[in-house]
């Protein structure tokens, strides 16, 4: 499992154990990755400047 894939599973679990319990830590958790998962795809989308 690469890096990204492993975020998404991480943060699907916290989402799930959040809805399931609805304790604020999972919720915490759940947006701490979801912020991580979006500067990934950010950082990947991003042009590559060419000197």
């Amino acid at each position: 499992m690469n890096e990204f894939e492993k975020l998404v599973f991480d943060m699907r679990n916290s989402q799930k154990e959040y809805f399931k319990t609805k304790y604020p830590s999972w919720l915490k958790r759940s947006k701490e990755l979801e912020a991580k998962v979006d500067r990934y795809l950010m950082n990947i989308n991003q042009p590559k400047m060419k000197f």
